[in-house]
C-alpha cells in the first residue's frame, strides 16, 4: 500500500518531497487537513440545511374531505413564481381561482389548460385525487349558438 501511494504521489510531486521523512509527514498532515476540511464541510452543510424553497413559502398539499367522506388532494405544482410568493407575504391555499389558458395549436386545433391559483398566487396542478386515486380527465361538451352540440369528448392530460 505505501509502494502504491509512493508511485502515485511521485507522479505529482517531486522525489525528494516524496521519499523524504520530512516530505511525507507533511504530506500525511495536508491529507489530514483536507480529509478534516471535506468531513466539517459535509457536517455543516447537514446541519445547517434549511428548508427547501416550497416549505419555507408553506407550500404543502391542499386536502379535504367532502360530506360523502372523500378525501381530496391537489398538489403544488412544481414551478412556481417564488420571487412573487416571498414579496407577497400572503398565506397559500383557498379559495382557489381556476382560469382556462387557451392556445390555437393549428388550422383546426386548440389546447385548454387549466391554472389553479391560491389566494398568494401559488399554482396548483390540476390533476387531484380523490381517495389516493387520480381521477380522469374531466369531460366537456361544445355546443353552437343553437344550443344544439357539436362535438363530446375528454380532456387528455399533457
Amino acid at each position: 500500500m505505501q509502494y502504491l501511494a509512493r508511485v502515485i504521489l511521485s507522479s505529482f510531486l517531486p522525489r525528494s518531497i516524496v521519499q523524504s521523512r520530512r516530505g511525507r509527514i507533511a504530506l500525511a498532515v495536508a491529507g489530514a487537513a483536507v480529509v478534516t476540511l471535506l468531513a466539517l464541510m459535509l457536517v455543516r452543510r447537514l446541519d445547517f440545511a434549511g428548508p427547501s424553497v416550497p416549505e419555507e413559502l408553506g407550500l404543502k398539499p391542499l386536502r379535504a374531505t367532502d360530506k360523502r367522506g372523500d378525501r381530496w388532494v391537489i398538489e403544488p405544482a412544481v414551478a412556481q413564481p417564488f420571487a412573487r410568493l416571498r414579496a407577497g407575504r400572503t398565506e397559500p391555499g383557498p379559495p382557489l381561482i381556476i382560469r382556462t389558458d387557451v392556445q390555437r395549436q393549428g388550422a383546426s386545433e386548440v389546447s385548454i389548460g387549466l391554472t389553479i391559483e391560491g389566494r398568494a398566487g401559488e399554482r396548483y396542478r390540476p390533476d387531484l385525487s380523490r381517495n389516493g386515486s387520480s381521477l380522469p380527465p374531466p369531460e366537456f361538451t361544445i355546443v353552437n349558438e343553437a344550443g344544439r352540440v357539436i362535438h363530446q369528448d375528454r380532456f387528455k392530460f399533457g
